[in-house]
């Protein structure tokens, strides 16, 4: 499925309409539609405008004579723009609301039914209705475009309000990925090092008379979370992970700290809580985008 850009700011609709869905308690009122565009398919109930009509007006009277109720409040939640091949160009207003009068009731237009938003039936909807329909029930704004040919959908593109600012394309996730991968490789160059004299330091105490297996197990934890530092940083890709490694590797990086400062020879440990830090800094915006988009190339 190709993903598509917004429709240029030239673009023009020549037919407005609106869709509204009432929920109650987990459920939400579909209809199966019996005429018009999309007839035969299950959508919420919703019609076109007429001469003079504001979108909630027209949502209003679309209700009432689908499914003989009056709806009470209802927000606007998204604008759905559809471009069909055929030249329809459809601007569609999403509404929500909770209150209504009456019992949904079916009539030539529309035959009502009560899904539990779990099961909402997709596969019997237009293909666009599972990309924004259930974010937009847990009370997410949005924007979409989609291209279709009849039934078809050719290309799509949502965006969801909370998501607006962390929004990135594929070549910068690709870019953010390359930098993650990188910093890691230069993390592992003090760690070696690290591991390298702690080893070397570890097999002269082990062959000294006066050993001590205390201190031996204490080089042995500590060149391990040297070891899961590096893995972590090479396979972390959620800020969950970052701050547990972090955690975890806490007493260790301080105490390279102490060592740095302690033992001359040792120096070179000072540039792991460096590099950690740096690279917890530059890895914690860079995360919340790569899962950003991850949701949204799910969406």
């Amino acid at each position: 499925m190709e993903e598509a850009e917004p429709f240029p700011d030239d673009w023009t609709p020549n037919m407005r309409a609106n869709l509204v869905f009432l929920t109650r308690r987990g459920y939400v009122l579909l209809i199966h539609k019996k005429t018009g565009l999309g007839a035969g398919k299950i959508n919420g109930p919703g019609g076109k405008l007429e001469p003079g009509e504001t979108a909630i007006e027209a949502a209003r009277r679309e209700v009432r004579e689908e499914l003989l109720i009056e709806v009470g409040e209802l927000e606007e939640m998204g604008e759905l723009h559809f471009d069909f091949v055929d030249g329809l160009k459809l601007h569609c207003v999403v509404f929500h609301g909770t209150e209504f009068t009456g019992t949904p009731t079916e009539t030539r237009e529309a035959k009502p039914e009560w899904f539990y938003f779990s099961e909402v039936p997709y596969g019997r909807m237009w293909a666009d209705d599972r990309y924004w329909l259930p974010r937009m029930l847990e009370g997410e704004k949005f924007k979409a475009w989609f291209r279709f040919d009849g039934e078809a959908m050719l290309s799509r593109k949502v965006v969801f309000e909370n998501e607006t600012s962390n929004e990135i394309a594929p070549d910068e996730l690709k870019k953010l990925r390359s930098f993650r991968i990188l910093m890691s490789f230069l993390m592992c160059i003090p760690a070696a090092v690290l591991i390298f004299f702690i080893a070397i330091g570890s097999m002269y105490d082990r062959l000294s008379p006066t050993y001590s297996g205390r201190n031996g197990l204490f080089e042995d934890i500590y060149v391990l979370s040297t070891i899961l530092s590096v893995v972590a940083a090479l396979w972390g890709s959620s800020r969950k992970l970052l701050v547990v490694a972090t955690a975890l590797l806490a007493p260790f990086l301080f105490g390279s700290v102490i060592i740095a400062f302690l033992i001359p020879e040792f120096f070179l440990t000072i540039f792991l809580p460096i590099l950690w830090l740096t690279f917890c800094l530059v890895a914690w915006p860079s995360y919340k985008k790569i899962e950003a988009s991850k949701r949204r190339l799910r969406s």
